[in-house]
């Protein structure tokens, strides 16, 4: 691949990828390991999730600065050479027998939501929460209401703990989904899981 763009915003990074020849094949959800051949970032191959559409042949990823590595990426070149080994992971409502699902993003944990939403086939009903900080940190919730006025079956709930808004395993069960997706830091992660149990949903 090759890098065709790059933005830089809140702290976060997004590189859209051209392929240079046959793109990957991958399905909503997947993450691979990237390695770019440029003097900005270490040369080690580093797991990103993929979020553009799985019907796309460009690959999309967002990285949050949290360490060395995730903060020089955004000093990538339009034209640096990447390499792209993958696609690997089972995250995805692909993988799903039900139909009516909850998906919880915490922070960067939208990256594989916003390629499971790009990739929603008609039939699904799915309620996705974003939460975030503060609202200037979601800055993919214009492409996701977008997506949900293509999709009717998509509806997206901005969640920001600078309004004093949380999201509650309570709330979640209330949209009488049978399966439950979460991607987020690992306390908010565990914290629902807890509660999601406590209210009958099964570890699976």
């Amino acid at each position: 691949y090759t890098v065709s763009s790059v933005w830089n915003g809140e702290g976060i990074t997004v590189v859209w990828l051209k392929p240079l020849q046959k793109a990957m094949a991958f399905y909503a959800g997947q993450f691979a390991f990237f390695q770019f051949s440029s003097s900005a970032v270490d040369t080690e191959s580093h797991p990103f999730s993929i979020s553009s559409g799985s019907d796309e042949d460009t690959l999309r990823i967002a990285a949050k600065a949290s360490g060395d590595y995730t903060s020089k990426i955004g000093n990538v070149k339009v034209g640096d050479r990447v390499s792209a080994e993958g696609p690997y992971g089972h995250f995805s409502f692909t993988k799903i027998r039900s139909t009516k699902q909850v998906w919880v993003a915490g922070g960067i944990g939208i990256t594989p939501f916003l390629s499971m939403a790009h990739s929603l086939p008609s039939g699904h009903q799915v309620t996705l929460y974003y939460c975030v900080r503060m609202a200037s940190q979601a800055i993919f919730l214009k492409e996701l209401n977008e997506l949900a006025l293509q999709k009717s079956g998509l509806k997206v709930t901005l969640v920001c703990d600078d309004q004093n808004q949380k999201i509650t395993a309570k709330e979640m069960v209330s949209n009488l989904a049978e399966d439950y997706l979460l991607c987020a830091p690992p306390v908010m992660m565990h914290g629902l899981e807890k509660q999601l149990r406590t209210l009958g949903v099964s570890k699976h």
